[in-house]
């Protein structure tokens, strides 16, 4: 799968993910694909052939953008944090198209989203079980396991109350899935910020 895709990065014209048939394994593509918490930027030994990077030039010099709503509230995020890191070029108006479902995308991108399955796959890039691989491994950071396994038992204590807590208001789900909206802070005890700091 991974030889699969270093092949699409030498053919592909633009570095768009639609561009491989078929969709490479999600599992192989988290641990290949570079995001803000990884990419070295100016740094980065393929800078000058990133697509990103090149997209990003090109989307600076042009007089008119047209955008999806994810992007528009991922920009907007970003820049509440930090203006500097804004991913769309300054600009002066807006024309939203479809606003029947800005509603929604806004909702997303000020919300906070997460399950177990998610800290998971986090914590096998950090270490995985067998203690074989993980960025721990590789980086001789091999000290920091207990606490990888302290963050796992963490998870599952955090989860089991939260879906104690939801039961008990008699949330409904579908399968092991509840998508239930909490405007409550604190409503569960928060066992992962000391292990995770």
């Amino acid at each position: 799968e991974v030889a699969r895709i270093v092949k699409w990065v030498s053919t592909t014209s633009d570095g768009s993910k639609a561009d491989i048939e078929p969709q490479p394994m999600p599992e192989i593509w988290d641990r290949v694909v570079s995001d803000r918490d990884n990419c070295l930027g100016h740094q980065c030994p393929t800078y000058n052939t990133c697509f990103y990077f090149k997209a990003r030039a090109r989307m600076h010099e042009a007089h008119l953008l047209i955008v999806n709503h994810h992007l528009l509230f991922s920009d907007l995020a970003i820049r509440k944090s930090n203006p500097y890191a804004a991913v769309l070029p300054d600009y002066k108006y807006l024309i939203i198209d479809e606003a029947h479902h800005l509603e929604a995308a806004a909702t997303e991108h000020a919300s906070l989203a997460f399950s177990n399955v998610r800290v998971k796959r986090f914590l096998d890039l950090l270490c995985n079980r067998q203690m074989t691989g993980g960025l721990l491994v590789r980086f001789r950071a091999e000290h920091l396991i207990p606490l990888v396994d302290e963050i796992r038992d963490g998870a599952n204590q955090l989860f089991g109350s939260i879906l104690d807590w939801l039961n008990a208001r008699g949330a409904k789900g579908w399968g092991d899935s509840i998508t239930q909206r909490i405007d409550q802070p604190n409503f569960v005890p928060n066992v992962l910020d000391a292990p995770l700091g």
